[in-house]
């Protein structure tokens, strides 16, 4: 009995001592790999990179989304509504004259009786445009006033003045002036003569009116039977009206064409626009000239470089 409880413990021993032997030789598992690519990273890891990351974006802001075109669309110009040749002869565009003041010779005296008779009974013409002129009143003579060296003699209110003092009196935004028809014929005037005695004149007028606009007239020719009297050829027209255009280009000034319509083909006055032997135009020829400051208003507003405050349509 007692050797079979040895021979069984013995046995259990041995049992035991297998089991243990074979727990310890087995090798553990092995973890299985990780997938191929970026290197694992630890949660530490991962909250330090994401630390960095955001430290990184508060020290360098994202750049700022670009501003969107302006919608903000041009002011339009006014739309220029074409004036036809009836309309600008009944006046449609007649205010461009208002404040404005025409100063001349005797031929500008005839004028003005023209522009009141149109006026008569509420008549429309050349807006509020004065007209003063004087008999005897040549382009060398306004510039002698000018200087001091003659008495002045451009009658208004009572009054006389040189060319620049009345502008500055009546306060005229533009001043349109036509002298010189026949100072060749007296002063025998050169055509840089002319240029000469108009700069005066204007310098004069812009000094004391800064503002005032400056519009010359082509100086009118003769009949060819009273140039030559004076051994006037036709050509010294033509020649100090080009001067005038260059004049007026170089300085920014306007002109009216006024000596072309009335000028015949041989380069003289039309007989049939003159009121006497000399060269003052009658009806015929006043109305040419009133055609020819209405057809400078009309450039001027197809041009854009005056806006009437009243459209022709309306």
């Amino acid at each position: 009995m007692c050797f079979m409880k040895r021979n069984l413990c013995t046995i259990v021993s041995v049992l035991l001592l297998c089991c243990m032997l074979f727990a310890c030789g087995t090798p553990a598992p092995e973890p299985a790999p990780e997938p191929t690519g970026a290197p694992s990273v630890s949660a530490a890891e991962t909250e330090v990179t994401a630390e960095a990351a955001a430290t990184q974006a508060s020290a360098e802001p994202s750049a700022p989304e670009p501003t969107p075109a302006s919608t903000v669309l041009p002011t339009p110009k006014p739309t220029v509504v074409p004036v036809s040749d009836e309309e600008l002869n009944s006046g449609a565009l007649d205010s461009f004259f208002d404040d404005s003041v025409l100063i001349g010779d005797s031929m500008t005296v005839g004028f003005s009786h023209f522009v009141s008779a149109k006026r008569k009974n509420g008549g429309v013409c050349l807006g509020s445009l004065k007209c003063i002129g004087r008999s005897g009143l040549f382009l060398k003579n306004a510039y002698q006033i000018e200087i001091g060296t003659r008495s002045a003699a451009l009658s208004y209110r009572g009054r006389a003045y040189s060319v620049s003092d009345l502008v500055q009196v009546i306060g005229a935004k533009t001043l349109y002036l036509l002298l010189g028809v026949n100072d060749v014929y007296v002063y025998n005037n050169t055509v840089e003569d002319d240029i000469s005695y108009f700069d005066e004149i204007i310098r004069n007028t812009r000094e004391k009116s800064p503002d005032v606009q400056i519009v010359l007239i082509t100086i009118p020719p003769v009949l060819k039977t009273y140039a030559k009297d004076f051994a006037y050829d036709s050509r010294y027209n033509i020649d100090v009206n080009e001067a005038l255009y260059r004049y007026c280009r170089e300085n920014g000034f306007g002109i009216v064409e006024l000596a072309a319509r009335l000028r015949g083909e041989d380069g003289y006055l039309n007989r049939s626009y003159c009121s006497d032997d000399q060269f003052h135009l009658n009806l015929e020829s006043d109305a040419l000239w009133l055609a020819a400051l209405r057809e400078y208003a009309r450039t001027q507003y197809e041009s854009g470089a005056w806006i009437p405050e009243k459209t022709p349509e309306s």
